[in-house]
């Protein structure tokens, strides 16, 4: 017997253009260097694009998680 269960969750993201001039590298080496976590900040959190050492990504405030990179394209997107 196979179960598959797909569930959908909802978002409301919250942009914060231009606030963040901190390239990718140096972010994830200072918190590192901390011992916080990196995990969460190392992908866009809406479509999984992998940040490259000297990109610069948007912050967001995504709602039931908190703060949130999302690359320049999904900015876009979620801006319209």
């Amino acid at each position: 017997m196979i179960v598959e269960k797909t569930t959908t969750e909802h978002y409301e993201v919250t942009l914060f253009p231009d606030v963040w001039n901190i390239e990718q590298g140096d972010f994830m080496r200072t918190r590192k260097k901390r011992g916080l976590k990196t995990k969460p900040f190392e992908k866009c959190f809406c479509c999984g694009h992998k940040f490259l050492e000297h990109e610069i990504p948007v912050v967001a405030k995504v709602s039931k998680i908190g703060n949130r990179f999302i690359c320049s394209k999904c900015a876009k997107e979620v801006q319209e």
